[in-house]
């Protein structure tokens, strides 16, 4: 494996990481205004 595909894979990780992040911190927004309204 060279290190340019190595380093292009963990840029993708990175990415899926950061999406994932940011879907987190949306559903605990969400979450909250859910829980607020008392749904």
């Amino acid at each position: 494996m060279s290190i340019v595909k190595k380093c292009r894979k963990i840029e993708q990780e990175n990415k899926k990481d950061e999406n994932f992040s940011i879907l987190m911190h949306f559903h605990k927004w969400l979450f909250g205004i859910f829980y607020i309204f008392g749904f």
